[in-house]
């Protein structure tokens, strides 16, 4: 009797141990598949910005001021400000003048920049000019040797300069066109470099004088021009006077590729030059123009 109760007992386990632990059709669902997919299916994008007063103990340091100002209302119903240094892309820091790139927290798939000029006046930052742009494949179509595949935007704020910013999700290069009231540009090493490396080496000064434009002409091929070599923690940066102006260009690049890419943007440089600046590939077309306007002039005085 007891070796027939074992058996029925054996018989028991094994059918419940089958059941409970053999079915094929038993599966456990993931927490990391369930966040991957309502990721893709749900895109996080900023529904509004908004511009905050800066606290006077952050009002000191352009980054620290430039965090402080802006925050962020995103389509998932959060409201973000940045709070990772990875969300500081790059900080630049021209005299009185600060461009400050930070990335928006938690926006996906396709990032967003804000581009934030600040302006330092008796000791305080404060904000005076944004530019946001997201980072869309499609609209990656600028190369600055050794830099491939940028976007690029410009921005003109009223008594502070004009500004071109090419960027990628890695790297921001400024070029920038400022008063020469910002006296207080960074220190550096002063070098002599061929003007044919430089932004503005085709660019040349035209003085109006009644209808005749005057062109500038540069005759001699090897003309230097003093720059200020300079860099501020990861960023590298030149600069030098154009007329009454400074010309930057700085980025979080490496001093050999700043030189490279000071050459390769004499194809933007009218981007962020104002009236009185002709490109030279122009001039010949400009004086043409000029030349046809008074000869009509005369023709018609003659009649």
């Amino acid at each position: 009797m007891n070796q027939k109760w074992i058996r029925v007992f054996l018989i028991l386990v094994t059918t419940t141990l089958f059941i409970s632990g053999c079915d094929p059709q038993r599966k456990s669902p993931t927490i990391q598949v369930s966040h991957t997919t309502v990721s893709s299916k749900y895109p996080v994008t900023v529904l509004m910005s908004t511009n905050s007063n800066i606290p006077i103990a952050k009002d000191k340091n352009p980054i620290s001021a430039a965090v402080a100002a802006m925050s962020w209302k995103l389509s998932n119903g959060e409201t973000v400000q940045v709070s990772s240094p990875s969300d500081i892309v790059a900080a630049n820091v021209l005299g009185d003048i600060s461009v400050v790139t930070l990335k928006v927290p938690d926006v996906h798939p396709i990032p967003l920049f804000y581009f934030l000029y600040m302006v330092r006046q008796k000791n305080l930052w404060t904000l005076k000019g944004i530019l946001g742009s997201s980072i869309k494949p499609v609209l990656e179509n600028t190369d600055l040797s050794p830099y491939s595949n940028l976007i690029h935007g410009w921005m003109t704020i009223k008594g502070l300069g004009r500004f071109e910013e090419f960027y990628s999700n890695r790297t921001v290069i400024t070029l920038a066109n400022l008063p020469t009231t910002d006296t207080d540009l960074p220190s550096g090493e002063k070098v002599s470099l061929a003007e044919s490396e430089l932004p503005t080496d085709h660019v040349h000064i035209v003085k109006p004088k009644q209808h005749i434009v005057i062109i500038e002409k540069k005759t001699d091929k090897n003309l230097t021009q003093p720059v200020t070599l300079f860099s501020q923690g990861n960023e590298r940066g030149l600069y030098y006077r154009l007329g009454s102006r400074w010309i930057c260009v700085e980025g979080n690049v490496s001093e050999s590729n700043l030189l490279r890419i000071s050459k390769a943007l004499q194809s933007h440089v009218f981007n962020v030059l104002g009236s009185g600046y002709y490109i030279a590939q122009s001039l010949d077309a400009h004086t043409k123009s000029v030349q046809n306007h008074t000869e009509k002039s005369q023709q018609q005085k003659g009649k």
